[in-house]
């Protein structure tokens, strides 16, 4: 929307952000799964169990998928994810 109004500088900050947020979840989602492997847990379990244990409401999608996958989600998670916004 942003781009369609003409608004370009903006639209390049966001988009510095959104490629920051991806490398800062890729990182996030490494570690994960090392802690994981690390305790004998499979990572999307895991994943499961904490969201499910403290997770008060609902999700709120739509999520951004590719952003999601380059980040190193599973198409499994996103799918956990997609069920638990709806």
């Amino acid at each position: 929307r942003l781009r369609g109004v003409g608004d370009l500088a903006t639209v390049a900050v966001l988009e510095v952000i959104l490629a920051e947020e991806v490398a800062h979840v890729a990182a996030g989602s490494r570690w994960f799964t090392w802690c994981c492997e690390r305790e004998g847990r499979e990572p999307q379990a895991a994943f499961r169990d904490l969201v499910e244990c403290h997770l008060r409401g609902s999700l709120r999608g739509p999520f951004n998928a590719q952003a999601r996958l380059q980040a190193g989600f599973t198409p499994g998670e996103l799918a956990q994810l997609d069920a638990w916004a709806t």
